[in-house]
């Protein structure tokens, strides 16, 4: 049997996508495995070893085209696109997979589907790696829990930041100060003073950065030169450092899904979103969440309500 699983979207969307793999490997070793992922997602999916092969769409007519063309040579037994709200790309896919059985979100009116999954509304409590497995009900295959995602790291990669790092790796304190947008920034002067809560308590403060926010990071560590500035080659050396990592302080994003993978303690800011926290919370057992009272901004969260959160978090992980 050739599956295929579509997840088209944010890194952050793959990432809590990945149980699905596991779920239908183990549930049926024979299965044939296959991924169309956004060239985004494919650093988080390149080392799964339940996945036999990665087709990668980029967008755009041209993308669009050669997309179809990959998928519809491959004659999947079973198209699975676990999004739970409605996709023009993802539907137009579907449509021309040529796959005989096609699990997915219908729009009210429409049959593109042939196996219907429960829309986002019906969803709005759960978080979304278990809205994810439950696509997979209908082949019998049935998570009781949420699932942790997983991630997989080449062993190259991992050896080269233990050798970056040395006898520091096991203290290393993740400080993710990037956002995919303005409503899950926040400012320098905090951050600064939660890096330097870090370098107190005796850890190797690393800060990881999206291309864009590269300023405010050399300001930071102008600030702090004890921290680091994580220049990292590939997401993939983000990810292995993660791994290692002792505890991860975040705003909302994908960082908080890749500490989750490897349930590392993580403090995390979110906006006061309800149904933006339930699909998105963190899946780490050590975890503490600050919320802000602004759904449109983090900078209701105080510094010292933050700071006080990190101080409790270590002693509990010292304890």
């Amino acid at each position: 049997m050739k599956i295929l699983i579509v997840q088209i979207g944010r890194i952050g969307d793959m990432i809590l996508t990945t149980p699905m793999f596991r779920a239908l490997h183990e549930h049926d070793h024979s299965a044939e495995i296959h991924v169309l992922t956004s060239p985004r997602g494919l650093p988080i999916v390149e080392n799964n070893p339940h996945i036999h092969k990665i087709i990668v769409h980029d967008k755009g007519i041209i993308g669009l085209l050669r997309t179809i063309a990959a998928v519809r040579a491959e004659h999947y037994d079973i198209w699975i696109d676990p999004k739970d709200h409605a996709s023009s790309e993802g539907t137009l896919l579907a449509q021309f997979s040529g796959a005989i059985k096609k699990i997915g979100f219908n729009k009210k009116g429409k049959f593109d589907f042939t196996v219907v999954i429960p829309s986002d509304e019906e969803n709005v409590t759960l978080h979304a790696a278990e809205r994810n497995v439950r696509t997979l009900s209908s082949l019998g295959i049935f998570v009781n829990s949420i699932p942790r995602p997983e991630l997989f790291i080449d062993s190259k990669i991992e050896n080269d930041v233990r050798e970056m790092f040395g006898d520091s790796i096991h203290r290393i304190a993740i400080v993710n100060i990037s956002a995919g947008n303005e409503s899950r920034m926040w400012n320098d002067g905090s951050w600064s003073e939660v890096i330097l809560l870090c370098i107190q308590k005796g850890f190797r403060c690393v800060i990881i950065f999206q291309p864009i926010d590269r300023t405010r990071a050399e300001f930071l560590h102008s600030q702090h030169p004890e921290s680091m500035v994580f220049n990292s080659p590939t997401m993939h050396h983000v990810i292995a450092l993660m791994s290692l990592s002792a505890i991860v302080i975040s705003v909302d994003t994908s960082v908080v899904h890749v500490a989750s993978a490897f349930n590392i303690p993580i403090v995390a800011l979110y906006p006061k979103v309800e149904w933006n926290y339930d699909k998105f919370r963190p899946l780490s057992e050590k975890q503490i969440v600050l919320f802000s009272d602004d759904p449109k901004s983090l900078r209701g969260i105080s510094t010292s309500a933050v700071v006080e959160k990190i101080d409790e978090l270590i002693n509990a992980l010292k304890s």
